[in-house]
């Protein structure tokens, strides 16, 4: 990944710590860019293996949860980062 010494990996984040970015966006703590940002570094890391269907999923979700459809508004509602919270809590 661009930016990164060469032999620096990256550690793989936990379900957990991707919720806790997501309910940092409905504190008002993070944006929903800046959750995007840090999970799309996951996702498109080369050199982290996720393994882990489940993070891959949630990360996918953080990923674009920042996808606008409209000045201001985004594809994605408060209740579906809600929804994927609870789905991925359950377990």
């Amino acid at each position: 990944m661009a930016g990164r010494e060469s032999g620096d990996v990256m550690s793989q984040p936990t379900i957990e710590e991707v919720i806790a970015k997501l309910k940092m966006v409905f504190k008002g703590k993070l944006t929903r860019e800046e959750v995007a940002d840090w999970a799309w570094k996951y996702v498109t890391d080369d050199s982290l293996v996720l393994e882990d269907k489940k993070l891959r999923d949630l990360l996918d979700c953080a990923e674009g949860v920042d996808i606008p459809v409209s000045p201001g508004k985004y594809l994605f509602h408060e209740e579906d980062i809600k929804y994927w919270i609870r789905q991925f809590e359950k377990n």
